[in-house]
């Protein structure tokens, strides 16, 4: 099959996970050449994240020659508005695969100041969030859990976050059992400022987390004292 001249355009509509009956796959025997073809199609049902469309099924073991016009290896295609990755060494290694493209959260922790410190110290906790995936992570819910050793501070509460996202913030007294919980200055006998019942904060995002930098990552932070 050789596309390599005349711009033509291939239309897949995927409306289902089976090849045939629920999507369209095409079946070639010899070589594939891509050069100068187009990809376009409809999106008719909102696929599982991680769902494969093996839309090109290239026998023996030859490779695909050539990319579809604007799409290289691991790039973005929008069918109806939804996002899929395309591969051309998918399959069993060189067939044209589209993938729900799917979010990769990856977070890290930190304290500051690090090390031992002595009682009285205020640590800062910060979670970073960083969305590395192909599409915008959704429904994230972040908890931190306080250890029995410290004191949540009254207000330390800061966040970072990418435009048009908002976080609820909640507190538990309970371990997580129940987040309906207000911290209260002084309470559970820490000093001034402190509230040492609060054992769990938690961050529940109300907005996507995009996957494209710099607007892929939020920031969360608190601090709480050393007892």
């Amino acid at each position: 099959m050789n596309w390599s001249s005349g711009s033509p355009t291939f239309v897949v509509e995927l409306n289902g996970t089976t090849a045939g009956s629920g999507y369209d796959q095409l079946s070639v025997t010899g070589t594939v050449n891509l050069s100068g073809a187009a990809l376009t199609g409809t999106m008719g049902f909102s696929p599982p994240t991680g769902t494969t469309f093996t839309i090109i099924n290239n026998d023996g073991a030859d490779a695909i020659v050539g990319t579809f016009a604007g799409l290289p290896e691991g790039s973005t295609v929008v069918l109806s508005g939804q996002s899929l990755t395309i591969s051309y060494v998918g399959g069993t290694g060189n067939d044209v695969v589209l993938g729900a493209a799917r979010p990769n959260l990856a977070l890290s922790n930190n304290v500051a100041p690090a090390g031992i410190s002595p009682p009285g110290t205020d640590l800062t906790y910060t979670v970073t969030i960083t969305n590395n995936g192909s599409d915008n992570a959704t429904s994230i819910v972040v908890v931190d859990t306080l250890a029995p050793t410290v004191q949540f501070k009254m207000g330390s509460v800061a966040n970072t976050l990418p435009p048009g996202v908002s976080v609820v913030v909640a507190y538990s007294n309970d371990g997580g059992s129940t987040w309906t919980y207000v911290p209260v200055s002084s309470a559970c006998s820490a000093p001034a400022g402190y509230d040492r019942c609060v054992n769990r904060v938690r961050w529940t995002f109300q907005n996507p987390v995009s996957a494209t930098a710099p607007n892929n990552t939020a920031t969360l932070r608190l601090i709480a004292q050393i007892r």
